[in-house]
């Protein structure tokens, strides 16, 4: 808004020095009579008739007056009015404005300040006057700092450092070997485990043997082995029964055909025994495809082993009895290590 005035102002300063020189001008030319009844007769565009139309050809130039001295500018200076308005007084500064809480220490302060009588009053009222104004002029440079809160002034006394009890002496832990106290060498055991043995007789006199060399065990084991495999046609009632099933067999086609008169499969058809299972499959398809009901059977057959076990203090001991056993039966193995 202030800027708009300021605009405004210079405007008209500028229109009224324009006016000025125009008048100026205007006032030094000669008053003639021609111009006298010119400017008697102005009149608006607008009321004039209208003019025909004029087709001029070829108008002589029309010669241009000499150009007249312009009149000296005049020098202007502004009314106070105006100076007022184009420099306006700097406004005064304002004082910051105070926090709430120094607003409320000053009236704090003020009321429990003591109240002052009597001759007292009357001496110290002269002197605090002339302070007011220097203290009103200190607030108004810098804020107030602001008043702390009143607090107690007693400081709570540090509590003394309380006792940490001791850790009790912990016993190490033994893990592993050393929670197992070593044995002497003199008493350490060791197992040698020998066989398999394929009879009693033999485990008796292997034992015999080494029974110098520590404490012998005898360990018996019985296990069936597979020997081989049987292309069978089931067993007849009778032995005559028997043989007839052979006759019609071999009329199918069979070859090899036999009756066994004993053991586990009496009465039965053989076509044929092998030690390979594949041969005996392939007898066993080869008779199903000319029609003949036959099966396969294992033939097993029980083994029994012995094994020695010998614990003896050191690892030799008992070894020469055992070299001279291995070189008579090469098929008995030995196996040393701790004892269980």
């Amino acid at each position: 808004m202030r800027q708009l005035l300021l605009l405004l102002l210079l405007l008209n300063g500028a229109f009224y020095l324009w006016e000025t020189r125009l008048r100026a001008q205007f006032d030094a030319l000669p008053a003639t009579d021609e111009t006298a009844g010119k400017l008697d007769s102005l009149v608006l565009i607008a009321e004039l008739p209208p003019v025909p139309e004029i087709k001029v050809i070829d108008p002589e130039p029309t010669p241009q007056p000499a150009a007249r001295p312009s009149a000296p500018l005049t020098s202007y200076t502004p009314s106070p009015t105006v100076k007022a308005l184009l420099h306006p007084p700097p406004k005064p500064v304002a004082p910051p404005s105070q926090p709430a809480s120094a607003v409320a220490a000053t009236a704090v302060a003020e009321q429990k300040r003591p109240a002052v009588t009597g001759s007292a009053a009357t001496n110290t009222a002269p002197a605090a006057a002339p302070a007011a104004p220097a203290a009103k002029a200190q607030e108004t440079l810098a804020p107030p700092a602001t008043t702390p809160p009143i607090t107690d002034n007693k400081t709570p006394l540090p509590e003394p450092p309380k006792a940490t009890p001791a850790a009790p002496a912990t016993k190490p832990v033994l893990t592993g070997e050393q929670a197992t106290p070593a044995k002497p060498a003199d008493t350490v055991s060791q197992c040698r485990r020998i066989g398999p043995l394929p009879s009693e007789a033999d485990a008796a006199s292997l034992r015999r043997r080494l029974a110098d060399g520590g404490t012998v065990s005898v360990e018996h084991k019985s296990s069936k082995t597979e020997l081989g495999y049987w292309v069978l046609y089931p067993p007849a009632a009778t032995l005559e029964q028997a043989r007839t099933n052979k006759r019609n067999l071999i009329a199918k086609g069979a070859k090899d055909a036999a009756v066994l008169v004993d053991g586990d499969n009496a009465l039965s058809v053989s076509l044929g025994f092998f030690k390979e299972r594949a041969g005996a499959e392939k007898t066993l398809a080869e008779a199903r495809a000319k029609g003949i009901d036959v099966n396969l059977k294992a033939r097993m057959e029980q083994r029994d082993e012995y094994w020695l076990k010998l614990q003896a203090k050191a690892a030799a001991a008992g070894d020469s009895a055992w070299q001279a056993w291995q070189k008579e039966h090469p098929g008995t193995s030995a196996r040393t290590g701790a004892c269980p």
